[in-house]
């Protein structure tokens, strides 16, 4: 299955290739700055938190939602 061309045309699309653990060896690693995997997950945390935007609930949501809300706050 290795040769068949729809493997070989698909291969690159489904491979998954890691985003935060390093495939590099230890030179390379260390020529590009060597940082931890600790340091690599805190590092998208960040960018995470700081550029994500959740998607607006609709209206009708919300109010039944604030409704919820308000029927537990002590008056």
């Amino acid at each position: 299955f290795l040769t068949h061309p729809h493997t070989i045309k698909h291969l690159r699309q489904t491979q998954w290739r890691p985003k935060l653990t390093s495939r590099m060896d230890y030179e390379n690693w260390q020529a590009c700055g060597g940082n931890t995997l600790l340091e690599r997950a805190k590092k998208r945390l960040d960018q995470i938190l700081e550029t994500h935007q959740p998607m607006p609930l609709a209206a009708d949501v919300a109010r039944r939602i604030q409704r919820r809300v308000d029927a537990f706050v002590p008056n």
